[in-house]
């Protein structure tokens, strides 16, 4: 029976999900949420006359985008380009690992094993990739400023939403799976 590419890559993330891996990427996790991305939000809100960052907005569409964009400044501007270049690089692996861990361990307790379910351990993978898109957006908006492409503005809106519905559905997945596991399926 031929596997496919997918399976193989979902199959590795249940191999590697132990409670050690899974508690370490929580505390990673915790670090990012709690502590570097609220600094990060608050200083570019600092610079930026009281705008927040786009990737936390569910939807805007193109004016207010770039109405946003105008209102962080040229320092503003360049802060958030930096961070969406490092920190916001490595946040989406750290919390689409933890995710996808913490679905493998606890399917391995709350869905038999062969479910389609066990399979969920990859949306918060799909989930972080649409975050780097979402980054690689705001990136070019940033540095394409003044110019302004509103197909680039909706595109970059897109991942946010897809990025947001993803991880909507993960963490119901994981109250899910965590209510089965407790009951014992």
């Amino acid at each position: 029976m031929k596997v496919s590419h997918l399976a193989r890559l979902s199959l590795a993330v249940h191999h590697a999900a132990s409670t050690r891996r899974v508690l370490t990427f929580a505390l990673l996790q915790a670090v990012f949420m709690l502590g570097v991305m609220p600094w990060a939000g608050a200083r570019l809100q600092a610079l930026g006359q009281g705008a927040g960052p786009l990737d936390v907005r569910f939807f805007a569409a193109p004016q207010a985008t770039w109405e946003t964009v105008d209102s962080y400044g040229a320092l503003g501007r360049a802060f958030y380009s930096t961070v969406q270049c490092t920190l916001d690089v490595a946040y989406p692996l750290v919390y689409g690992l933890f995710l996808a861990l913490l679905l493998s361990w606890l399917g391995r307790r709350a869905w038999p094993p062969g479910s389609r379910l066990q399979r969920a351990n990859l949306l918060p993978l799909l989930a972080a990739c649409f975050d780097l898109l979402e980054n690689a957006g705001i990136v070019a908006l940033l540095n394409l400023h003044p110019s302004r492409l509103d197909a680039l503005a909706w595109a970059t809106t897109g991942f946010t939403m897809a990025k947001w519905l993803a991880v909507a559905v993960c963490l119901a997945l994981v109250v899910w799976g965590a209510l089965r596991a407790w009951r014992g399926r």
